[in-house]
Formats: C-alpha cells, sequence, structure tokens
C-alpha cells in the first residue's frame, strides 16, 4: 500500500512526519520523495504493510 504526504517548503516539516510515524509504529518498506515542479515542497511516498497506513 502507498500513502503520499504532500509537505510544505519549512525546515522541520520531514521531521514532523518522522515522529508521526514513529508514533504509530508504522512498517515503512520504502519511500520517495519528490521535490514539486512548482518549486516549494515536496510529495513524500511511502510504501507501507497493507493494513498499518
Amino acid at each position: 500500500m502507498q500513502v503520499r504526504v504532500v509537505l510544505r517548503d519549512e525546515p522541520g516539516e520531514l521531521a514532523r512526519v518522522g515522529r508521526a510515524l514513529e508514533r504509530s509504529s508504522v512498517d515503512v518498506r520504502d519511500l520517495q520523495l519528490r521535490h514539486a515542479p512548482y518549486g516549494g515542497g515536496g510529495v513524500l511516498t511511502l510504501s507501507v504493510r497493507p493494513g498499518e497506513a
């Protein structure tokens, strides 16, 4: 299963997502970070086990 998270271009944004993942105990199998084409922020795509998103 894939989960997409839109990130703002701000300090600590990726850390905020990491803390949420830690609290939820989700097993992240893979991840991909892509910058937004318009220059600010991006999209984080996480692959997790089904039933854990």
